[in-house]
C-alpha cells in the first residue's frame, strides 16, 4: 500500500514524525524522499497522486489552508477519487480548523484530528491512520463490482498483498522476547491493536476468497480457476486457520507470563523458543503464499 502525504512545508516536522510511526508495510510518498534534484515538481507530484498512490493523506492546518501546493495536490486527489469511485482522500487536521472547512469540499467528509503534537499524540495519530487505511481497503474489496478483467486482477493482487502486509505486521509485533512483550505496556498494547486490525481485515478477506475464485474461472477458464482455488485453499487452511491461528498460543503464553511472577529462566526460555518456532512457521507460510500468488498473477497477466 502506498500513501501520498500532502502537507504544508511548515508542518513537515509533525508529518515526518507521523510517517516514522506508521507500520513498515505502509509505504509513503513524501517529497523529501521521492523528488530527485532537478525533478519537475508538478509533473512528478501529479503522477504520484494519479498513478502511484492508493490513498492521499491531506494534513490540514492553518498553514496548509494558505498553501497553493496543498490546494493543488488536494484538487488532483479529488480528481483521482472521482475516477476511482471510492474514498481516496483522507483528511487529518493538525490544527483545529473545523470552522474553516465546514463550508468547503471537506464539509461532509469524515476526518481524523491530530491536535496533540507530542510524541505520544503523534504515535496515536499514526495508529489511527493505519486502522483507517485498512478499514477503507476492506470496505472497497467487500463491495461487489463488475470490473473488467484487468481491473479485477489489479484488485485481486492488491487484496492478496494487503492481507500479507497485515499478517506480516502481526508477525513483527510479536518479534520481541516474551518478557518484553508481556511486561512492556507499549509492546503489549501494540499486539492487541495489531490483532484487532488483522481480525478486522482478515474476516472480510476470507469471505471474499470464493468470489475471487469464481471470477478467475469466469474470466480465464477452468484451469486458472482451479489454480486460484488451490491458492485460496492454501491461504485459508495453512495461513489463516493454520500458522497465524496458532499464534493464539503465543498470546496465551504472554497472558500467562504477565499473570505470573514466579516463572523461572528455563520456563521463559521455553516460551521464547516456542514463540520463535511459531513465528518461523508463519514466515514460511507467508513466503509460500507470496510465491503461489505471484505465480498465479503472472499466469493470468499472460492471458490479458
Amino acid at each position: 500500500m502506498k500513501v501520498f502525504l500532502s502537507h504544508a512545508s511548515e508542518d513537515k516536522a509533525q508529518v515526518r514524525k507521523i510517517r516514522d510511526c506508521l507500520p513498515r508495510h505502509v509505504q509513503v510518498w513524501l517529497d523529501e524522499d521521492e523528488l530527485d534534484l532537478g525533478a519537475r515538481f508538478p509533473r512528478m507530484i501529479e503522477k504520484a497522486i494519479h498513478e502511484e498512490s492508493d490513498f492521499v493523506l491531506v494534513f490540514l492546518s492553518h498553514h496548509a489552508m494558505q498553501s497553493d501546493w496543498v490546494s493543488r495536490e488536494f484538487t488532483w486527489a479529488l480528481e483521482r477519487e472521482q475516477k476511482l469511485q471510492r474514498i481516496f482522500v483522507l483528511p487529518i487536521l493538525l490544527d483545529d480548523i473545523r470552522a474553516e472547512i465546514e463550508h468547503g469540499p471537506l464539509a461532509d467528509r469524515l476526518y481524523l484530528t491530530a491536535f496533540d503534537h507530542s510524541a505520544t499524540g503523534l504515535e496515536n495519530t499514526a495508529r489511527e491512520i493505519s486502522k483507517n487505511l485498512f478499514a477503507q481497503i476492506s470496505r472497497h474489496f467487500n463491495t461487489p463490482t463488475a470490473d473488467a478483467p484487468a481491473d479485477f486482477l489489479a484488485d485481486l493482487n492488491r487484496d492478496l498483498t494487503a492481507y500479507k502486509e497485515i499478517a506480516y505486521k502481526l508477525h513483527a509485533a510479536m518479534g520481541d522476547s516474551v518478557k518484553v512483550l508481556a511486561t512492556n505496556a507499549k509492546a503489549f498494547n501494540l499486539i492487541a491493536a495489531t490483532v484487532d486490525e488483522y481480525n478486522a481485515y482478515s474476516t472480510d478477506f476470507i469471505q471474499r476468497l470464493p468470489a475471487h475464485c469464481r471470477k478467475v474461472k469466469a474470466h480465464w477458464g477452468r484451469n486458472l480457476g482451479e489454480d486460484c482455488c488451490e491458492l485460496i485453499g492454501f491461504i485459508e487452511k495453512e495461513v489463516y486457520r493454520g500458522q497465524i491461528y496458532a499464534l493464539n498460543d503465543v498470546r496465551e503464553a504472554l497472558n500467562f507470563y504477565a499473570g505470573s511472577d514466579a516463572l523461572s529462566f528455563d520456563e521463559i526460555r521455553k516460551l521464547d523458543a516456542a514463540k520463535k518456532v511459531a513465528l518461523e512457521k508463519v514466515d514460511n507460510a507467508l513466503h509460500e503464499m507470496t510465491r503461489l500468488s505471484a505465480s498465479l498473477v503472472e499466469r493470468i497477466e499472460r492471458e490479458l
